[in-house]
């Protein structure tokens, strides 16, 4: 699959260890509270993409800005933090192992 241009691939892969406990639970409640509803999409015209609406861009915001200090024991940084921890701690250990100071990288698994 070619590389989509201006894409921060390595900003999506170590977003997606966290993005099912974080974004997806947050779009999944809104859903599951039916928050959100057919008008609040825009475009979605043959070939085109569809797009949430401002309304309900600024209501998931909010509610994953709430969702990030939720507490979550991170492998490598222990007890006490939350996602935005966790998220700072994947890409320190990342960084230590592209200079060798760790010899593999180990994916977030909480606990």
């Amino acid at each position: 699959m070619p590389a989509r241009r201006h894409h921060l691939a390595l900003a999506s892969e170590l977003m997606g260890e966290l993005r099912a406990l974080v974004v997806d639970a947050v779009i999944l409640k809104r859903l599951h509270r039916k928050c959100i509803v057919a008008s609040d999409f825009v475009g979605g015209a043959a070939g085109e993409a569809c797009r949430i609406g401002l309304r309900v861009r600024k209501a998931y915001l909010v509610e994953l800005e709430a969702k990030l200090p939720s507490e979550v024991s991170h492998p490598l940084g222990g007890p006490g933090g939350d996602y935005r921890r966790a998220m700072r701690a994947q890409v320190a250990h990342w960084i230590q192992v592209l200079q060798g100071e760790a010899p593999v990288y180990r994916p977030f698994l909480p606990r």
